[in-house]
């Protein structure tokens, strides 16, 4: 059977949700592949919040952790289950219920560790070092690692000769271990007993000629179709209003989805702004690329994709964060900082016994690091956090600590000494800057007419950081406040704002750039938007002839020069301001702290403003505690494209092919 006329995959999420709760039966959502599984999964996790329907929601994909999650999940929950999976995967074959362990390891039980290796591998688990991933184990002296499939950690297991004398699990980054289990059941995957295919679920899917008995929803329409209808494009919020009222007059229940609650509080601002709130409206959270509506379930769904006209890709849902590096990562004879003790070198994991009080004895992991003279110290794993990848000099000119010598403790206590005086500054200095007062940067004539050559429209979030900043150029008081956005956010487009302002009211404006290259990009943008209005703009970088150079120095100096873009030659002893007023730094992560504490040494009674796409921990530290101001700009302009980053091997006519395509 094939029924027609869905206009998008929420709409065949909707529906087989609605089967469910009616019919009081188990779906099976067959998708073409597990790209599709994981885009619908978080759009089922997103509808089902307009359902008061308590439901099993399985992903089946060929992940053996969701494998795992899944049929267990599938044994053993009693509610009504929805499953999404791809085509491999329902052929995919699994334990029976009674077959799902391969193994159960209990504290205080005994069992040699040849049976647990002899067991993992039949059970096709891999032997590796370390683990890092499910599916992995490793043996070491008296510890045995396993990293059983579907589990948010791997467990730990620390044997007295064949007994079993503790179990934890254990975080891969820093090995610290915690939460004692007392008996775990490791998983028997491997066992091909049954698929999803022939166990009893109402099958549906979208895609055709699938060769299996399921019900195909189709976005073309057939000789029987569904009565879902897509939402008309919102070129601008009159027709959204439009639209809303006509759906409230008719009794519809109407429900806004945004990426997150930020967004979400912003669209019912701008709903508030424009008299469209209605007790029929809901704000939800949720991953809906596209909404539609349903004239006989009367239901409206709209996302925030369709109110801001973009694109939304559900790769970038998820993304772990990256770290520095794992146990794994070193090897023998790798420098090593440990924070103790100092520079020394990785020599591996060893062995080591003890004994307790009570006369007990115990053999513990350690890390060998070797110091000066072939002094040796051993690390117990759990203190691996505190081990750092030398990433410093050349090896040649390191030199290796020794355990015996204060120098590596004296050298941590003058850094702690030098970061509390350059902190002591910093608030110093913020202070001062705080308690002046100078003369109000007000709005000019001008000032309408350069807003209105800005041919973009302006975003809500960069709206509210062009205000925030003209609002403190406005106030008497020097301000200091970072910009954050991602790239092609309209970051820049505040920062002209804010010049404009700057120089229509007789101050200069310094823009500090950290490459040649950006410099010279700022410089052709400033150019073009400044000069119907008289406003001088130049650039100073290594790329200005030196005649040049000192010709634009002087004109600084006389005040010539209205808006001056350049690199660090900008900090440079030679370079006197007549009446600067603000200064902007670009990308101001790759400035040093000293630096960016001299800009404002030098230019006391200047407002600051900083620009970052990745803000330094420092940056967002000194947001929080007031030190500084914080705009973040997190929608992107209508039309805007995704950054796309490619790694593959080098191959010029790949390049060629970009650079055209850009040129």
């Amino acid at each position: 059977m094939k029924i027609g006329g869905f206009p998008n995959e929420a709409s065949f999420v909707f529906y087989l949700i609605r089967y469910v709760i009616l019919n009081k039966k188990d779906v099976l959502f067959i998708l073409e592949d597990d790209a599709d599984v994981g885009k619908i999964y978080e759009i089922l996790l997103s509808l089902l919040q307009i359902f008061n329907a308590d439901m099993e929601i399985i992903k089946f994909d060929s992940d053996r952790d969701n494998i795992r999650k899944g049929i267990e999940k599938i044994y053993s929950s009693q509610k009504l289950k929805f499953i999404v999976a791809s085509v491999k995967s329902v052929n995919t074959g699994f334990p029976d219920k009674k077959n799902l362990s391969c193994l159960s390891l209990k504290v205080s039980s005994s069992i040699k560790r040849y049976e647990i290796i002899e067991k993992l591998v039949s059970a096709g688990f891999i032997k590796v070092s370390f683990v890092e991933n499910s599916g992995q184990f490793a043996t070491r002296g008296s510890v045995v690692d396993i990293f059983d499939f579907g589990m948010d950690y791997p467990y730990r297991l620390y044997f007295d000769s064949e007994r079993i004398e503790s179990i934890r699990k254990f975080d891969i980054e820093t090995q610290n271990t915690f939460d004692f289990e007392m008996e775990v059941n490791i998983s028997a995957l491997n066992r091909k007993e049954k698929t999803l295919l022939n166990m009893n679920f109402e099958r549906f899917s979208t895609v055709e000629d699938l060769n299996i008995d399921a019900v195909v929803l189709k976005r073309d329409f057939d000789f029987r179709n569904i009565d879902y209808f897509e939402n008309i494009k919102f070129l601008d919020f009159g027709i959204l209003k439009s639209d809303i009222e006509k759906f409230s007059r008719s009794g519809f229940d109407i429900y806004i989805f945004s990426l997150n609650e930020r967004e979400s509080s912003k669209i019912y601002g701008l709903f508030e702004e424009n008299n469209i709130l209605s007790k029929k409206i809901k704000f939800l959270c949720g991953y809906i690329d596209r909404g539609f509506f349903s004239k006989d379930e009367k239901t409206v769904i709209i996302s925030s994709n369709e109110i801001f006209l973009r694109e939304y890709d559900f790769n970038s849902i998820k993304r772990k964060r990256k770290v520095l590096y794992r146990l794994s990562e070193l090897e023998a004879g790798d420098l090593v900082v440990y924070e103790d003790y100092g520079i020394g070198i990785f020599r591996g994991i060893k062995d080591l016994q003890h004994r307790d009080e009570w006369g007990n004895i115990y053999i513990s992991e350690c890390i060998e690091i070797e110091y000066a003279k072939g002094e040796k110290l051993f690390i117990s794993l759990d203190d691996f956090k505190k081990i750092h990848k030398y990433v410093g000099a050349s090896r040649e000119k390191v030199k290796i600590s020794s355990l015996g010598s204060a120098k590596w403790k004296n050298i941590r206590e003058r850094i702690k000494k030098e970061i509390v005086l350059v902190a002591k500054d910093i608030i110093k200095l913020e202070a001062k800057r705080k308690a002046l007062r100078i003369k109000p940067m007000i709005k000019t004539e001008m000032e309408d007419d350069f807003e209105t050559d800005f041919i973009y429209d302006e975003t809500p979030d960069q709206s509210k950081a062009i205000s925030d900043v003209l609002t403190e150029l406005e106030s008497g008081s020097i301000s200091n406040r970072v910009i954050v956005g991602d790239v092609g956010f309209g970051k820049t487009e505040v920062a002209m704002r804010a010049a404009f302002r700057a120089v229509s009211n007789g101050w200069q404006c310094c823009v500090l750039c950290p490459t040649t290259i950006l410099a010279q990009q700022h410089y052709r943008n400033f150019k073009k938007r400044f000069e119907k209005y008289n406003i001088n703009v130049d650039v100073l970088s290594r790329l200005t002839p030196y005649s040049k150079e000192k010709e634009i120095v002087s004109d600084i100096s006389k005040g010539v020069v209205d808006i001056i873009i350049g690199t660090h030659k900008l900090l440079s002893k030679d370079i006197k301001f007549k009446n600067l007023g603000l200064v902007v730094v670009d990308e101001e992560h790759k400035f040093g702290v000293k630096q960016k504490e001299e800009i404002k040494k030098k230019q006391n009674l200047a407002h600051l403003l900083y620009l970052s796409a990745t803000p330094i921990p420092r940056t967002l530290y000194q947001s929080l505690s007031s030190i500084r101001s914080m705009s973040v700009i997190e929608t992107p302009p209508i039309g805007r494209l995704p950054v796309e980053t490619k790694v593959g091997v080098y191959n010029e006519n790949m390049i060629i092919s970009a650079v055209n395509n850009e040129i």
